[in-house]
Order: structure tokens, then sequence, then C-alpha cells
């Protein structure tokens, strides 16, 4: 769960986030006040990485706990990971880096890549660190790296 905390008047009439207010307030989602703030509890899926770096952009806006579900495609597991994935590449005790590939994520007993009706095979991006989820920061480290990012709804319908 991202924790958004903004300053008050960024959510009145005629503040950058009225609409945020507006859409969280009947959404449901968990919204504390204190006397300068509205902190605002809601469900990662539901704070794309663009409504986020707009929140970020007014004066006195944190987000706290954001994690990004995406995906990476490859059509081979043994091609290497995009350098600009977090912790995808390994230094052994020889100061010797070596960028991981998928099938060596896909080797890890607690994560797996699985291949689509497609052919193709799907990572998520967070899997060379077995985290749960990227950053805001690491989200845009890729694009700007020119890797494409897949969202869970545009994955192929179905695992072979």
């Amino acid at each position: 769960m991202a924790i958004i905390t903004t300053q008050r008047t960024n959510t009145t009439v005629g503040g950058p986030f009225r609409d945020l207010a507006i859409d969280a307030s009947i959404s449901g989602s968990t919204i504390t006040y204190t006397e300068l703030d509205n902190i605002y509890l809601i469900e990662n899926r539901f704070l794309s990485p663009d409504d986020a770096s707009f929140i970020l952009s007014a004066p006195g806006s944190t987000i706290t706990d954001y994690k990004i579900t995406r995906f990476i495609k490859t059509d081979n597991l043994s091609d290497e990971l995009p350098a600009s994935v977090p912790n995808s590449s390994v230094t052994d005790e020889y100061d010797v880096t070596t960028q991981l590939t998928f099938a060596d994520v896909d080797a890890r007993p607690t994560r797996s890549i699985s291949q689509y009706s497609d052919g193709s095979y799907y990572c998520d991006a967070s899997a060379a660190g077995d985290i749960s989820g990227i950053t805001l920061d690491e989200y845009n480290a890729l694009v700007s790296a020119g890797v494409d990012l897949i969202e869970v709804e545009d994955l192929p319908s179905n695992v072979v």
C-alpha cells in the first residue's frame, strides 16, 4: 500500500489534488488528517507511476511504500536482464561482475518465469532482487533506459 502525504491546501477547492481527494473519498481509501496534512492509504495497483510523479511535484507531498509491478518480455531465458533492472548483476569475491540472465532468475527457488501462449517469457521487473515491486525511481530509470515494461493486464491471457 502506498502512503501519500500532502499538504491539506493541495486538496482544497482549486488545489492540484482536489480530484484525488474526491476519488479517494468515494473509493473508500483510508484517509487520515493532521493539522496541516492529509494522508491517504491507497493500494499500489490504483496509483499509476504518472499520477505518483504528479503528486510528488507538489510542495510538501511524499509517497512511501509505493511498489510498481511491471513485467519484462524475453523470447529466450538465456538472454541477459537489462542492466538497468535492479539487482540484475552479481559481483563475486574477485570483484568480477556478471550480468544475470532470465534463466538465473528462473532458477531461484522463490521465483519463476512463466512462458505464455505467445511463446514469450515474462519476468517481473523486481524478480532479480526477490522483492515485491519496483520503486518509482527504479521504474523511471528503466523507462529512461528504454526497457519496455508491461502491465499485468497487458500480459497474454494464457500460461503455457
